[in-house]
């Protein structure tokens, strides 16, 4: 179980933890990008699907970037697989949706903004509940919501 300084934070190589700490002692988790593709089942992406429900169902605010956006979708019931029309890949135009404008994180953001993309799978369909926050006419579920805090 890694050190969780009082305080301060944690960061995870999840590819090479012996496991995560407990959900009553965090309160704030990002999951970032990776090599490993969701669909690939790797043991230490299995772990993390796991222990994602636990984080979540104690509603700690949790970002997922990139890989993180369809582990957290896949662990909700999303479906995840690679993208029919192959890979995204450079500065793309996205667009916020009408609750993306609303949103305490993206609703800063000019209503469409540039971002860089990089991704061969995606969030083919969303977990149930989930709210689109951003898309663009290539990729359907650039950024999404569940509840409050993820």
């Amino acid at each position: 179980m890694p050190a969780m300084p009082p305080g301060g934070v944690a960061i995870i190589d999840m590819a090479e933890s012996q496991g995560f700490p407990e959900a009553e002692r965090i309160s704030g988790v990002v999951i970032t990008g990776s090599h490993a593709m969701v669909t690939d089942q790797a043991y230490w992406v299995q772990k993390l699907a796991v222990w994602m429900p636990k984080v979540l169902a104690r509603n700690i605010p949790t970002l997922g970037i990139c890989f993180g956006h369809q582990l957290l979708a896949r662990s909700l019931g999303g479906l995840v697989a690679y993208h029919p029309g192959g890979l995204e890949i450079g500065t793309v135009p996205i667009t916020l949706t009408p609750e993306g404008k609303q949103d305490c994180l993206l609703g800063v953001l000019p209503e469409v903004f540039m971002a860089h993309a990089t991704h061969a799978q995606t969030v083919i369909r969303l977990p149930a509940g989930a709210q689109l926050l951003a898309q663009n006419p290539f990729e359907a579920h650039h950024a999404y919501r569940i509840g409050k805090n993820t």
